[in-house]
């Protein structure tokens, strides 16, 4: 497994919210005085972690993670790494005006989304060239 940067930076706030939270304990394992300070510090860093989280974590960022994740061989098979490439690179290629997604990139979405075990039934597009791009079956040409 993997963990991304964003991840790291939402188990150090979970640290740092279980020490700001914990003061009873600290006060036991630590005195009151060291506590006190402990708990302090602890709640002022997680503020700090969680707007930067926040800051990070927006979707483009998200979608530079599954792109990073794609490129990794460990996390993900030939075929996955290709589709995934593909549909990030139609998003972070985006212009302001929209996305310009490439046929190829289209072709990886489609044929991502009939192997979810959640899409059952046709997927109905019109342009005729993504039917006999893709590789799913359950793609069909829109009446």
């Amino acid at each position: 497994m993997q963990i991304t940067r964003n991840q790291w930076l939402a188990l150090i706030s979970l640290l740092l919210g279980l020490m700001a939270g914990g003061g009873a304990t600290m006060t036991e394992l630590f005195g009151q005085g060291l506590a006190v300070k402990v708990g302090a510090a602890a709640g002022f860093l997680n503020s700090f972690v969680s707007g930067t989280i926040l800051i990070l974590s927006g979707q483009g960022q998200q979608v530079q993670d599954v792109r990073n994740l794609a490129l990794n061989p460990a996390t993900a098979s030939a075929a996955t790494q290709k589709a995934l490439v593909e549909a990030t690179s139609a998003v972070i290629g985006s212009s302001a005006a929209g996305p310009a997604i490439t046929h190829e990139a289209k072709v990886a979405i489609i044929d991502a989304a009939a192997n979810l075990p959640e899409v059952v039934g046709d997927i109905h597009v019109t342009d005729k060239a993504l039917v006999s791009d893709t590789l799913s079956t359950q793609v069909k040409a829109a009446t």
